[in-house]
């Protein structure tokens, strides 16, 4: 039975016909490395707030009948365990998704199918024990779908991609009660049309993300880091040189050693070397033979270089009082785009480079932020860059050729009010919603109920 914490929601019904196919399929797996269980349950920070109004379905059908029951002008904000939710200028009703926390790993087939409230280091945790991972590492983790609609990212993106590569086939329940299926559960599968990249990193607009299907990698036995310290650039300045940062990445490349992450961060230069025990070495010794005896190299071992990128990914998130900005450019731009806006707008704490990746997160904090974000943004926008900001549980999202939305906790940024009229300000210009962005959702939500 569904859980209404105001005792206000319809009894469930019998699942959909998509449903009970998907239950019907599962049942008759008979592999013998394919392991299905359930996830331990986590308790929702919301789950007793008062005033809010949130429902916790066990299963599609149950979801399925309460959206078909609902009125039409409820507004609905899909949430797991609370770390990256939207807070919303109106009143919506909440669906906690951690019901849906199915787990069922094809370890020979290197995929895993997880329900979108499963919390991500459980998962992981989960696919270590078979020496698997799913290769993403973004900052602070929550649930399963929560990652996916925020499309959580860090140092691995530089050689396994975005979120959105990550993913083979996702379910999904549309505001009227349809259940859409996309993909499937192995790697090679063309069927049907990729509804996953559309859902991922949409935060929620679409629909409720209920399972996704991810491929998964070897866990590496080892992993080793080099750290190139800049001639031009440490912890407190800002004016890195640029062919200076270009003529390290080019010469580690030519190494021809694949490097799992390439970040820069505080005046340093860290590179990400993942493998087998019996070659590492070999390929250290080669990277630093390609910088030559001119450059400050420190090589972190097993352990350090671990404890080093769950660092560097932590300090990717907000804190109360600061935003992180999330930038996204041509890799070839991106480090001159950031010495630019760290010249015009002087409040950067600190960043964080994923070169290669054409991605940048940046903190900034202070007061009067929304002020401090209008010359960032207009900068971005010329430069033809995205933009997406990040505060503590919420996200205020600025895609500069797409879409423009604010959404921060009243309880963490003490300047919310002129963050709200900053959004407020911003709808109908340029970065306001594109016109395919309102034509998908005017299809898949006509009644706005996630927008």
């Amino acid at each position: 039975m569904m859980n209404n914490s105001q005792g206000q929601g319809p009894r469930a019904n019998q699942a959909s016909a998509g449903g009970a196919k998907t239950k019907q399929t599962r049942a008759n797996s008979t592999q013998a490395t394919t392991s299905i269980s359930k996830a331990s349950p986590t308790q929702s920070p919301e789950q007793d707030a008062p005033g809010v109004e949130l429902v916790t379905p066990q299963d599609i059908g149950e979801l399925v009948a309460w959206l078909q029951g609902l009125d039409p002008g409820v507004k609905i904000r899909a949430q797991g365990l609370g770390t990256n939710h939207l807070e919303s200028l109106d009143d919506r009703v909440i669906v906690n998704t951690q019901g849906f926390d199915r787990i069922e790993h094809r370890v020979e087939d290197f995929s895993v199918s997880v329900g979108a409230g499963v919390a991500w280091d459980q998962l992981q945790t989960r696919l270590a024990s078979t020496h698997q991972r799913i290769a993403i590492d973004g900052p602070e983790p929550g649930t399963v779908g929560a990652m996916v609609a925020t499309g959580a990212r860090g140092g691995l993106i530089h050689r396994w991609g975005p979120m959105r590569d990550q993913i083979i086939g996702m379910t999904v329940v549309l505001a009227d009660g349809t259940v859409a299926h996309s993909g499937g559960t192995v790697i090679k599968n063309v069927a049907g049309y990729d509804l996953a990249k559309l859902f991922t990193n949409a935060r929620g607009r679409y629909g409720i993300i209920t399972e996704v299907v991810f491929r998964t990698h070897p866990l590496p036995p080892t992993e080793r880091t080099l750290v190139v310290a800049l001639a031009n650039g440490d912890a407190s300045d800002r004016s890195v040189a640029i062919g200076e940062v270009h003529e390290i990445v080019t010469k580690l490349r030519g190494s021809m050693v694949a490097l799992s992450a390439m970040d820069l961060a505080g005046g340093l230069l860290f590179s990400r070397i993942e493998g087998d025990q019996t070659v590492m070495e070999s390929r250290v010794t080669r990277l630093q033979a390609s910088l030559g005896t001119n450059k400050e190299v420190t090589v972190l071992d097993h352990d350090e270089s671990l404890a080093h990128w769950r660092a560097l990914t932590a300090s990717q998130s907000p804190v109360v009082g600061s935003v992180v900005v999330g930038i996204t450019a041509r890799s070839s731009h991106l480090v001159s785009i950031l010495d630019e806006i760290g010249r015009d707008c002087g409040v950067i704490l600190g960043d964080v480079v994923h070169l290669g990746a054409g991605v940048a997160e940046v903190t900034l904090s202070g007061a009067g932020l929304s002020e401090q974000l209008e010359p960032m943004r207009s900068r971005l926008e010329y430069a033809g860059a995205g933009m997406e900001l990040r505060a503590r549980n919420g996200v205020m999202t600025a895609l500069a050729s797409d879409r423009f939305c604010v959404d921060p906790n009243p309880l963490a940024l003490a300047d919310t009010t002129a963050l709200h009229r900053y959004h407020q300000q911003r709808q109908g210009t340029t970065s306001g919603p594109s016109a395919l962005v309102q034509a998908i959702a005017q299809v898949l939500d006509p009644d706005g109920r996630f927008s």
